[in-house]
């Protein structure tokens, strides 16, 4: 059992680390690149980054989340309650990400999809400025998801 525990928290920490960094690289490289297209090539390449994305997170996510909780269930059961309360925080973290994309940034994003031809686009910077915010908000938890788990991995003085 501490065998699955240790490779379930390792998977947990690069799943978790690596939406941090992907999160990061939106951040830093894609709105900043993004912001720098015109209205049509910004709505093309929004929709095809949309649609890439649509595909490949849910998988990514319900894999990191469930790794995630299984995790937790298993060091709960070792009684390793400081590593276990990390990771449930780490949890919570990378669940309110999914809960804001799915609630807020899925909306907005078939909002630019199918943005109108005639439409201002004082709308349309507008619906990128919530983007943007949508994405730093998804960022700090990312972050702060991956560092809980970097920090207790570290500061906990539990073998697994």
């Amino acid at each position: 059992m501490q065998t699955l525990t240790t490779i379930l928290f390792t998977l947990t920490l690069l799943l978790c680390g690596a939406y941090a960094g992907m999160a990061l690289f939106c951040q830093i490289g894609v709105l900043p690149t993004m912001r720098r297209l015109n209205r049509k090539a910004y709505l093309s390449t929004w929709s095809i980054l949309d649609g890439l994305m649509e595909r490949s997170m849910p998988p990514y996510k319900i894999s990191l989340l469930v790794v995630n909780l299984v995790t937790v269930i298993c060091l709960c059961a070792q009684h390793h309650a400081r590593l276990a309360a990390a990771t449930a925080f780490s949890f919570l973290l990378s669940l309110g990400a999914l809960v804001l994309t799915i609630w807020k940034q899925t909306p907005l994003n078939r909002a630019i999809i199918s943005f109108p031809e005639h439409q201002d686009d004082l709308v349309l910077l507008a619906m990128r400025n919530q983007t943007e915010k949508k994405f730093a908000v998804r960022l700090g938890m990312a972050l702060i998801a991956f560092a809980a788990l970097c920090i207790a991995v570290v500061l906990v003085p539990i073998s697994l």
